[in-house]
């Protein structure tokens, strides 16, 4: 629910404190928005917190945050990289099985390697719908993590190559809703909602098919869990309220 409900923090924050571009108000944002995401890392959940640093980093850039700013911020990242990731063994472990699952293919290795021979049985057409054997106790997570795997086995790569084509036009016309609002904050809101789907999105896909080191996150409208439909479904209806309301202003002004 943070992932989904911050682009409003970040975007009444940016237009209310006038953040931008003095540099005392740019260091006391950032502390503030960054505050709350410890208790991410406390959890921890260092997925939901890398989704939500990159919604700050981005809605920073849309802001007209200088590239000497974002200089700063790698400078940040690569030391946090280290502490956060390199440094803690079981995230470690992670990155190691993603670079090389066959190394310890009966532990470490072994969600991602079943899941790619999901990928692999479905073949061109898949073995049809509810045919999977992968989600026979072989593939852990398999209704949530990983249901892109079950979903290639039974649709095959032509049903993978659709869903990752509605995606796409998902993204695409969230983002086009962002670009043509005139308001600041509301614009903000959108392109930040845009930015959650979206790597909730590449994440998800991305661990399924072994190209990203795994990491618990659902994939929007298919994955288990409630929490997620409704916050997913909460995001796309305020993306279609603000369309709305821009169709409807755009007609008033016509007449």
């Amino acid at each position: 629910m943070l992932k989904f409900s911050y682009p409003f923090i970040v975007a009444w924050w940016f237009v209310r404190f006038k953040a931008m571009p003095n540099r005392l108000n740019l260091i006391a944002t950032t502390a503030i928005l960054f505050t709350p995401l410890l208790f991410l890392l406390k959890q921890p959940d260092f997925g939901s917190f890398a989704i939500i640093t990159t919604l700050i980093v981005f809605t920073l850039f849309i802001a007209g945050l200088s590239l000497g700013y974002f200089a700063g911020l790698v400078a940040i990242v690569l030391p946090a990289f280290y502490f956060l990731v390199v440094n803690v063994p079981y995230r470690w472990a992670r990155v190691q099985a993603f670079l090389d699952p066959w190394s310890d293919p009966q532990d470490k290795g072994f969600q991602i390697i079943q899941s790619m021979l999901s990928f692999y049985t479905g073949g061109i057409t898949g073995k049809g719908l509810g045919q999977a054997q992968g989600k026979l106790f072989f593939l852990p997570e398999a209704h949530t993590d990983f249901t892109l795997s079950i979903f290639a086995e039974e649709v095959g790569f032509i049903g993978v190559i659709l869903l990752i084509l509605l995606y796409g036009f998902l993204i695409f016309k969230a983002l086009r809703i962002a670009a043509r609002e005139k308001q600041q904050e509301v614009q903000y809101i959108a392109f930040g909602l845009s930015v959650v789907l979206g790597l909730s999105i590449f994440i998800n896909m991305g661990v399924a098919m072994g190209l990203l080191p795994t990491k618990g996150l659902t994939l929007p409208f298919i994955s288990y869990g409630g929490s997620s439909l409704v916050c997913v479904s909460f995001a796309c209806g305020v993306l279609l309220a603000i369309d709305k309301r821009q169709k409807f202003f755009s007609k008033w002004y016509q007449i």
